[in-house]
């Protein structure tokens, strides 16, 4: 579950990257908004041990799984005319 976490995460940014410098015309260095999420990960690792360690490994599988599913769902009504402040956040 971890490895498909961190490749969903990566797949994110990769394919956020690209969108954004196609489908709303920014220029390379405005299509990099995303990649401060890549910080993410390291910073949350110690509140990832302690949930793990306060409510055992399945609890917070489930809720990181049914996020990525969420957000997943979330990414299929793109289109070319969606904002950028929607997609970064």
């Amino acid at each position: 579950m971890a490895l498909a976490g961190m490749a969903a995460a990566g797949g994110y940014l990769r394919v956020m990257t690209f969108y954004l410098q196609d489908s709303p015309g920014m220029t390379p260095l405005r299509g990099i908004v995303p990649a401060p999420a890549g910080g993410r990960g390291p910073g949350n690792a110690p509140a990832s041990g302690r949930l793990t360690a306060r409510w055992g490994a399945r609890t917070p599988l489930l809720v990181s799984g049914a996020a990525i599913t969420a957000g997943a769902g979330l990414l299929t009504g793109l289109s070319g005319t969606t904002s950028s402040t929607l997609l970064v956040g």
